[in-house]
């Protein structure tokens, strides 16, 4: 019951930013901006990480150790701490607002402070990466992915590897038609406004069989 009311209470919150949203100056990210916020990034604590991940019920989606028990969620287990801590800020910002399946997000990270969104990053940090079952042939186009996602740097983009292929799909067909601004230089955009349907879906399997 206290589970349901306080899902319930986050999507009523939720309802009500999004509402304002257009009222809402949001800014988008560049380079000096960025590098900014990492710099401002507090020490995370996994113990306390943990514990937040707990109270607020983020295992309803994201699975108990961070890997998503449905495909419309992303999992977060092993991603580099400074991309879901982007990913919190770009959500409290209103940034990150896609569509009717953001919004409860939005709502989530009102109340969180930067303490609280590094804590959380830095407790997914250290769990299990998921592992997908392979098979799956590369196709040519993922080779322009490869340049900074799972390069084995991930100063410049997170890790895509065992990520939910229809999640991944969804996060392209943002960037292509220009509903996702969350980047720091737009070249997400300028990739993806070249990938057909077809291939997109492609790239998004062959990440999740990895």
């Amino acid at each position: 019951m206290k589970k349901i009311l306080f899902v319930a209470l986050m999507i009523g919150f939720a309802g009500s930013v999004a509402a304002s949203e257009n009222a809402k100056k949001v800014e988008r990210w560049d380079d000096d901006s960025w590098d900014e916020a990492l710099e401002q990034m507090p020490e995370g604590s996994v113990e306390r990480g943990k514990k937040l991940a707990q109270y607020g019920y983020c295992y309803t989606c994201h699975g108990d150790e961070g890997i998503a028990r449905t495909n419309n969620a992303p999992s977060l287990a092993g991603i580099a701490p400074q991309w879901t801590y982007k990913a919190l800020l770009d959500y409290k910002s209103g940034l990150f607002h896609l569509d009717w399946k953001s919004t409860g997000m939005i709502g989530i990270t009102q109340p969180m402070s930067k303490q609280d969104m590094s804590d959380l990053a830095v407790y997914y940090a250290q769990q299990k990466r998921p592992k997908g079952k392979g098979g799956v042939k590369k196709p040519k186009k993922v080779k322009k992915c490869m340049k900074c996602h799972d390069s084995g740097d991930e100063d410049d983009a997170p890790s895509l590897l065992g990520q939910s292929s229809m999640y991944i799909e969804r996060q392209l067909l943002a960037y292509k038609h220009k509903k996702r601004l969350t980047e720091v230089d737009r070249e997400m955009r300028k990739v993806s406004k070249k990938l057909k349907k077809k291939k997109i879906r492609k790239i998004a399997e062959y990440y999740y069989a990895q």
